[in-house]
């Protein structure tokens, strides 16, 4: 079972029925291929490598990933995202972001090259490592960390600046920079300089890509999706190109960069400074970071369409292989792909077997066709990877963050700006930890807290802030803290509390209660689930303040977690109350308790108080908690003791 739960394929290949998945499978195959090859192709250039190591990168990522993961339509090949934060940190490295390879000779270009792409190995070796440890330490459960705000303004924010990333291939101009406003002023310092045979062939790819992803939905075509309009485009615009004058037309093609064969394997140690290999872990992190993201939005969302589950650290460690293993063959930092996961998924794909049948499809391109594309104008690609990067703006979802949240739409607007103005790796950054202080922000300020009430005629109890109709009483406080303690929420935590008993002490006075009568503290821990160092010493340190100001006052705790009782009697914060006699399985066991106590201290002295709920006899409450304990086996039952122990029992 160890072994299948990290190799699935020993698991659903035995068990895999031909008949029934085989037809399906080879169909998702055929439309992963053909969809793959030009846009890798594409991703490889905004990566600023030559096409060929897109493919490369995409054989490695079907094959593994069809012995390691566990979705059966994810796709693992080159992103946009990845590729142009692959480009924007090797271009930040000193020696390689400056290199002119255009205006060196051919054997000097080629060197460089070799030298560019061993660093884009380099960078997916390390997105490996990381990902690899972090789901061996199965840190898959970390998945849902970044919240959706952040993940769509980063997107878009991507989104655009791959876009403007496109632009030198779809102008043939220069455009410097990684940041919004140096691509601006680069694009109209040069925008004299635009090649226009270029322009006019990208403005028709575009469009009839655009009229291949719009029109099916006016048309309602259901097969009309499946077309590889892209490849077709490829392959039409190819065999045009290949019958014109090149000097004539002038626009870049492919020409040398793609060649027959297979990746070689190649030492990428030889050729960096391991100086810079060092100093490459941050930016491969992020990398990692949205690598994961991406893969396991895809993953999630077709195992709950098809009703399977996925294992979400099985997913880092099958992208943590995929990059591993690739990158000394010449491969780049790959991920999973939304926009070509949705088609195959409509296509068929059932099982990671089609994942394998593709990989096995693209070989046979890259060893026997791909210098078929030499002369595959590079506008062509530019085309497929803008019209591709339109999956990454979710205007819907922006639409409901907004009439969701207007705070939450403010963290979408500045994770947007930052990926804008400061480039995309650092707009990961400000996600990350955008997303860290929203959920801090959320577990110490909105947080469901308060007062509780009796429901009349019941055992239920609600926040007498929802529920108007609840009766409270004058000698007992019951609080409800809604969230986990911990040391981002302990000071607001202790606050609350404070302001809770100052509120309800002086409501005491205004009533006529005098200063020494006694009330009782019961604070419930249904909804606390941890408490760590820092919020429990604080709460240590409340329950002894209040021990100590207030000497009328009686400590009690209900609905404690057998997990954090025993973490609380470790903490001594059992015996701060007065001893475990004082916790309580459930509220109203807490409230009988403390009419028995209040009962016996009225008639040692002679008194008889008024409440608004009137205390059982002695023999009722002793058969109704035994009740209510015998029924109660959710949660932990204690020992209510009292002055008179013959009447309870554990």
């Amino acid at each position: 079972k160890y072994v299948e739960s990290h190799l699935p394929i020993l698991y659903w290949l035995p068990r895999y029925q031909w008949s029934k998945f085989f037809v399906y499978d080879l169909m998702a195959a055929l439309t992963a291929m053909v969809m793959v090859i030009p846009q890798s192709m594409g991703y490889a250039l905004i990566a600023g490598l030559p096409p060929i190591h897109g493919l490369y990168s995409a054989i490695f990522g079907h094959s593994l990933y069809a012995i390691f993961g566990t979705s059966g339509q994810l796709i693992i090949a080159p992103v946009a995202i990845v590729s142009l934060m692959t480009e924007e940190t090797l271009h930040r490295l000193p020696g390689i972001g400056d290199m002119d390879m255009h205006n060196m000779q051919p054997a000097e270009a080629k060197a460089a090259e070799i030298v560019y792409v061993a660093y884009a190995s380099c960078v997916a070796f390390q997105v490996g490592v990381i990902a690899l440890f972090l789901g061996v330490v199965n840190a898959g459960v970390f998945a849902n960390m970044l919240a959706e705000p952040v993940i769509c303004g980063f997107t878009f924010g991507a989104a655009i600046l791959i876009g403007m990333s496109q632009l030198k291939f779809l102008f043939q101009i220069e455009i410097e920079g990684e940041e919004l406003v140096v691509n601006f002023v680069s694009l109209f310092a040069n925008v004299s300089h635009i090649h226009v045979n270029s322009l006019i062939l990208s403005v028709c790819c575009i469009v009839l890509l655009l009229l291949h992803k719009y029109g099916q939905r006016v048309a309602r075509l259901a097969w009309f999706k499946f077309v590889p309009i892209a490849l077709i485009l490829v392959i039409i615009v190819t065999v045009i190109s290949s019958t014109l004058d090149q000097d004539a037309v002038g626009w870049d093609i492919i020409g040398d960069d793609v060649f027959n064969g297979l990746p070689k394997f190649r030492n990428f140690f030889l050729y960096i400074e391991m100086d810079v290999f060092w100093g490459l872990w941050t930016n491969s992190l992020l990398i990692t970071i949205i690598a994961y993201i991406e893969t396991i939005a895809v993953a999630t969302k077709f195992a709950e369409k098809h009703d399977y589950s996925i294992n979400a650290s099985q997913e880092l460690i099958a992208l943590g292989v995929a990059n591993l293993i690739g990158c000394w063959f010449q491969t780049y930092a790959v991920a999973g792909v939304l926009s070509l996961a949705a088609v195959v998924e409509s296509a068929g794909a059932l099982t990671p077997l089609y994942t394998a049948m593709a990989g096995v499809g693209i070989i046979v391109v890259t060893s026997f066709f791909i210098t078929l594309f030499e002369y595959l104008p590079k506008p062509v690609l530019g085309a497929i990877v803008c019209v591709g990067i339109l999956n990454l703006i979710d205007l819907a979802m922006m639409r409901k963050i907004w009439r969701h949240s207007k705070k939450d739409f403010m963290v979408l607007c500045c994770t947007v700006a930052m990926t804008l103005l400061i480039g995309i790796d650092y707009g990961v950054l400000v996600g990350v930890i955008g997303s860290l202080l929203m959920f801090i922000y959320q577990s110490t300020v909105h947080i469901e807290h308060g007062r509780l009430g009796k429901v009349a005629d019941s055992e239920q109890y609600e926040f007498v802030s929802v529920v108007k109709e609840v009766q409270t009483r004058r000698d007992m406080l019951i609080l409800r803290w809604d969230e986990v303690l911990f040391f981002g929420n302990s000071q607001f935590f202790k606050d609350r509390i404070k302001r809770q008993i100052v509120v309800f002490l002086a409501e005491r006075q205004q009533a006529g209660e005098g200063a020494h009568e006694d009330w009782c503290l019961l604070l419930c821990f249904e909804s606390i689930n941890h408490i760590d160092f820092t919020a429990m010493d604080a709460l240590h340190s409340l329950l002894k303040e209040i021990r100590h100001k207030q000497e009328e006052c009686t400590l009690l705790l209900a609905n404690v977690h057998h997990s954090m009782l025993q973490l609380l009697d470790k903490a001594q914060l059992i015996d701060a109350i007065g001893g475990s006699h004082r916790v309580f399985a459930s509220i109203h066991l807490a409230e009988l308790w403390w009419d028995k106590q209040q009962q016996q201290q009225h008639r040692s002295h002679g008194k008889t108080k008024s409440k608004q709920q009137t205390p059982h006899d002695q023999n009722a409450v002793s058969m109704q908690i035994l009740q209510q304990s015998a029924t109660t086996k959710s949660l932990p039952i204690f020992s209510l003791h009292t002055d008179h122990d013959d009447d309870y029992r554990d």
